[in-house]
């Protein structure tokens, strides 16, 4: 903190480049470099957010002394991300590794000191931690080609490699009870780490991994709690052969985390994705018990139902540093897509966690605002969805554009959604939705779902103002930007479109090019809409059919993007086997489905992708509905 290390004349226009590695996240503001005398001079000064890698990068303007422009998107842990800020007078750009990812006007123009103190961590806030190297300011405004330019190579890693004792990297589908996979030492220091995805919840304790001979011989031994998907991580001491610690928060349902397990003789610490989540001394001593057998999934509990990857046992308790950067990248395998199929009902974070709408703090259980004043539906793809007034529709068959919902003739300024049915991924015959556009006058959003792996490729999204063809623009995870008359906001996987009248249309993009669409009006436009999802009048019998998607086919596409062209081998006309048919009742009776709808669709998704993990899932958010309309 308050490290000095040169005096830096400051311009109107200037660019600072430097390499970035943060190791650490820390609950408050965090500063990295300041240049400027006082807290209130920064020309510039950047800092991490609290409990974030996303940087704050402050400029001052003559208009605004602490005006800037922050990326919506987080830096990597223990990797380099090549920074540069240039400013133009009143013109500021950031740049991650070359690419442009923030980018606007600040109030006035750039101010000057003369020549001011450069500090490496300012006084003002603590210190952030991490590593920066190659740092050059220049005093002119860098163009997109030079900053590209002055990056040079990645610095070389700062932080050591460390060995496994003994690893296993293939994805492994947990299926059976007693699977002895390997003979390992046991240590009084040691770490244990793999990725995990589960995929259902159990009714009792399930084991996903052990290594001991016994059932008290637990060095370390791994379960998820009864009906939850927290875990249970217990390692022995010699105070207490059931001693561990667990942290409190579950796991997402068919998402991967990165577990770490860390034994320093007498204390247990553990992390998820990196981050301490569990930390508590031990009753004694770490226990050993020489060479034991190493189960995935041990002979006294049963099997938990899910993936593992990249198990590695290292005889000494490595540094999370060291952890994070021997955990590499998550799976490239993407279970999610083989396990869920494309789409199921209220998934909207990853294809398969659970998600409510959200409004003003109400949820919204099935599918209609609790204690709320606006209609709540949602489209999700086979598709699924509810009409305004609550009717279920289901459909597999139809591809094209389809009008959504649409403002009748006396309504002013006029609106419309359409959503565009493609052929899902990994079917010969099923759909699902890939993309909508808002028009609202004679303005339109687009946003097309895209690669959902990717953070920084989630979406694409176009604008039209009226006055001619649309064009691209961008907007980063955490951003809220204005678009004529739209505003819109980057959530995290969701997107909220909204405009002046109280609109709102949100997009959840999920893997494979899929999208969850939801639908907010309020009640002004009872009985003046039209579409997929009805007429809103209160009356659900005189909504569409299964049948009526032919009928609100678009005759005029709203998107600027082409339709895609159906893929070699996928017919409209597919039908699942009678034994397809009759193994998906069988999975979704056994589930325990009450609700016809769900029964429907459970046999839909069960029967196209010969997956019975789709009867769990439903199962679990008729539950999940059920508590909503309790509440």
């Amino acid at each position: 903190q308050g490290w000095h290390v040169a005096n830096v004349k400051t311009y109107t226009k200037y660019t600072i480049a430097f390499w970035y590695m943060p190791t650490y996240v820390k609950k408050g503001w965090s500063n990295i470099m300041h240049l400027g005398n006082s807290n209130g001079r920064r020309v510039p000064a950047v800092w991490q957010y609290p409990g974030s890698l996303r940087l704050h990068v402050r400029t001052g303007m003559s208009g605004n002394s602490n005006d800037g422009c922050d990326p919506g998107r987080q830096l990597p842990m223990h990797k380099w991300t090549h920074v540069a800020v240039a400013v133009n007078g009143n013109n500021i750009r950031v740049y991650y590794n070359g690419k442009l990812v923030c980018h606007r006007n600040g109030k006035g123009t750039a101010k000057t000191y003369g020549t001011e103190r450069f500090y490496m961590g300012d006084p003002w806030y603590v210190p952030t931690r991490g590593y920066v190297n190659n740092l050059r300011y220049y005093d002119n405004a860098l163009t997109n080609g030079e900053v590209r330019g002055v990056r040079g190579k990645t610095p070389r890693s700062v932080v050591s490699t460390a060995r496994p004792y003994w690893q296993r990297n293939s994805v492994t589908r947990l299926t059976r009870r007693g699977w002895h996979v390997a003979n390992l030492r046991t240590y009084t220091r040691y770490t244990m780490s793999f990725w995990y995805m589960p995929s259902r919840t159990h009714s009792g304790w399930s084991n996903i991994l052990h290594l001991g001979n016994s059932n008290n011989r637990r060095v370390p031994a791994v379960w998820q709690y009864p009906r939850s998907t927290r875990l249970h991580i217990r390692t022995g001491a010699t105070g207490n052969w059931n001693d561990g610690c667990d942290p409190g928060q579950g796991l997402s349902v068919y998402r991967w985390t990165h577990v770490g397990i860390f034994v320093n003789y007498n204390r247990v610490q553990v992390y998820y994705n990196g981050r301490l989540v569990c930390s508590r001394g031990l009753r004694g001593r770490a226990a050993t018990y020489g060479t034991e057998r190493f189960y995935l999934g041990d002979p006294w509990y049963a099997q938990t139902q899910g993936y593992i990857a990249h198990v590695r046992f290292f005889s000494k308790r490595i540094s999370p540093s060291q952890l994070s950067v021997s955990r590499g990248s998550q799976p490239s395998m993407n279970v999610c897509a083989q396990s869920c199929s494309w789409k199921s009902r209220r998934f909207g974070a990853s294809m398969c966690s659970q998600q409510y709408c959200v409004n003003h703090g109400r949820r919204c259980g099935h599918n209609a605002w609790v204690g709320g004043r606006r209609s709540c539906r949602r489209v999700r793809g086979d598709p699924h969805f509810h009409t305004l007034d609550g009717k279920t529709i289901s459909n597999t068959k139809d591809i094209g554009d389809f009008v959504l919902v649409k403002s009748k003739s006396d309504v002013s300024p006029s609106f419309e959604v359409q959503v565009r049915a493609v052929p899902a991924s990994k079917t010969k015959g099923g759909t699902m939705f890939s993309a909508m556009v808002f028009r609202h006058g004679d303005e339109k959003f687009e946003m097309y779902a895209t690669d959902r792996s990717n953070r920084e490729k989630r979406f694409a999204f176009r604008h039209s103002d009226g006055s001619g063809e649309s064009g691209t623009v961008h907007l980063f995870e955490g951003e809220s930007k204005t678009f004529g008359k739209f505003t819109v906001e980057h959530k995290g996987k969701e997107v909220i479109v909204k405009e002046s009248g109280g609109i709102s249309v949100i997009g959840a993009g999920e893997i494979d090019g899929a999208m969850t669409i939801i639908v907010e009006l309020p009640k002004k436009y009872r009985g003046k809409v039209q579409g997929l999802l009805g007429n809103y009048n209160g009356e659900k019998s005189d909504d569409s059919s299964d049948n009526d998607f032919a009928k609100n086919k678009a005759s005029s596409s709203l998107f600027s993007e082409e339709m895609p062209s159906p893929p070699s081998g996928w017919s409209a006309n597919y039908q699942p086997t009678q034994e397809d048919v009759s193994t998906a009742e069988k999975a979704c009776a056994d589930a325990g489905l009450t609700d016809a709808s769900d029964k429907k669709w459970c046999v839909e998704d069960v029967s196209m992708t010969g997956n019975s993990d789709w009867a769990h899932i439903l199962k679990a958010a008729e539950s999940e509905d059920k508590a909503s309309d309790s509440s």
